[in-house]
């Protein structure tokens, strides 16, 4: 049952079983309570090649434990342990089942040989072979017969079931809405499903039997990159997915007129291995996902980031941006020769605070003013938009005299100079809709410094203020002369 090894390594152990040899690690085995002294003897093999004294050889089947009855022998194979493990307790005890008499550490290579027999595992074997003994000797030729029937009947239902659902697996590969493809440990192709072929231009017929790198004509380091992660899921790591590119020959059925020849086609693969019964890894499966719509959307938005990012660092406004934790995040030329603080010293630090920009970099006149700005920031990243996409204050900041989508302040820069800055907010969202439950990426500000625009306007207020009074004085002069006049006309 299972796979056992080659018929040469089985005579062998047999023939070895059956003389001398074997008797001499009777006093190895134990006997099972069942079954009287010496009807049953097991023994454990670790290594064959110990054992047998032979050259190591590519045989998987590392150990074996035999167990003899009165009717044949009941042989348990195992395969090799390729590892090695880190035991406590004296080196002189190699056995890892008897207790370790210290804590220092040793060093147990399991080369060509399998993992430690258990108690367990004889006493297992001991039963198997007991109830085999005993059907040997109490069934009938005819009990036999019949039983031997019904075995092999279930066992063609087993593969008939077996095939049946390998047969719809190959079907469920091959119909895929993915590109699935296999390759073996060599690198040879050894599966091409149908929506491999569309994205790549290569049939099925062209691709099994040719290496995987070359039919897809992949670079040196994804060459690499594909093989390191083969032989990482064949060794039973955990691999994450790989993104490769791949120029393709022209789309093919439903794809012809979608993928030209030369087109890239981005495929996002995950690594699945298949094993045989005895659990050795065989071929490697590699699912994919078609990505290269998501990377040329991708490569659309970051254009337009880009571009949202020179039309910010070149507008001649000051501009900057505050994300949903409260720093900044944008803050162009014209923001720093406005407050004097540069680049560096602004993105990433806090808007607000002592530590922050606002309030720490640049001083404000009045405590009230980062309270407000507050609101004003609070108002852009959570509040809800107004017809023309700007945000407000509320009516809040309406009965304070701020308007509902800007805010006028004083504050003294870096270098200690006044200067009066007129604020507008605005909404930048990550999403396309523009509903209460979307994520704003941040809050966009566009100040204005209106320093040189209150001076004009304290100038000219002084100027008409002045004027006025130079009317009202030449008025009251004018009347002073004429009350003066009209009695000295009088007396002349």
């Amino acid at each position: 049952v299972g796979e056992v090894p080659s018929e040469a390594t089985m005579t062998r152990l047999v023939s070895w079983a059956c003389d001398d040899d074997f008797a001499n690690f009777r006093a190895k085995s134990e006997t099972p309570h069942v079954r009287t002294p010496g009807n049953l003897r097991t023994v454990c093999i670790q290594s064959l090649v110990e054992t047998f004294q032979v050259e190591d050889s590519d045989e998987w089947c590392a150990g074996a434990l035999l167990t003899r009855f009165k009717g044949g022998m009941l042989v348990w194979f195992r395969g090799r342990y390729q590892d090695s493990v880190m035991w406590a307790g004296d080196p002189s005890l190699q056995s890892e089942e008897r207790p370790r008499q210290s804590f220092q550490r040793i060093m147990v290579q399991y080369k060509s040989r399998c993992m430690t027999w258990l108690p367990d595992d004889m006493a297992d074997s001991q039963r198997l072979a007991h109830l085999l003994d005993e059907l040997t000797h109490t069934m009938d030729s005819e009990f036999s017969s019949k039983m031997l029937m019904r075995l092999t009947h279930d066992r063609i239902k087993s593969r008939t079931q077996c095939s049946a659902l390998a047969s719809e697996l190959v079907d469920l590969i091959e119909g895929a809405n993915a590109p699935i493809f296999g390759m073996d440990t060599t690198g040879i192709a050894t599966h091409w499903n149908k929506m491999t072929s569309c994205l790549t231009g290569i049939k099925k017929e062209e691709a099994i039997g040719q290496p995987v790198s070359k039919l897809l004509n992949l670079s040196v380091y994804a060459a690499k990159e594909l093989d390191a992660v083969s032989q990482c899921a064949q060794l039973g790591y955990v691999v994450k997915p790989i993104q490769l590119t791949v120029t393709s020959r022209g789309g093919l059925f439903e794809y012809e007129g979608t993928v030209a020849p030369g087109d890239d086609v981005d495929l996002f693969l995950g690594p699945t291995v298949s094993r045989d019964i005895s659990g050795r890894p065989g071929n490697v499966m590699f699912v994919g996902q078609d990505v290269t719509e998501v990377r040329n959307t991708l490569a659309k938005c970051m254009d337009i980031e880009a571009g949202y990012q020179r039309v910010i660092s070149g507008s001649a406004s000051p501009i900057f941006g505050v994300s949903t934790d409260g720093l900044i995040t944008d803050w162009n030329t014209a923001t720093v020769s406005m407050t004097k603080v540069s680049q560096d010293e602004a993105i990433g630090k806090p808007f607000l605070g002592t530590h922050g920009v606002f309030g720490g970099l640049i001083s404000v006149t009045d405590q009230d003013i980062l309270t407000k700005l507050e609101i004003l920031v609070h108002g852009a990243l959570f509040s809800d938009k107004d017809g023309q996409g700007n945000v407000g204050l509320g009516a809040e900041g309406n009965q304070e005299g701020m308007k509902a989508s800007q805010f006028e302040f004083s504050c003294i820069n870096k270098d200690g100079k006044r200067v009066e800055i007129l604020i507008m907010a605005s909404c930048r969202s990550t999403a396309a809709s523009h509903d209460r439950t979307d994520q704003t990426a941040s809050a966009i500000f566009f100040a204005v410094d209106v320093s040189e625009k209150k001076a004009l306007e304290v100038a000219n207020t002084a100027y008409i203020a002045a004027k006025a009074a130079s009317q009202a004085k030449s008025e009251q002069i004018g009347f002073l002369c004429h009350e003066l006049r009209n009695p000295l006309n009088g007396v002349i």
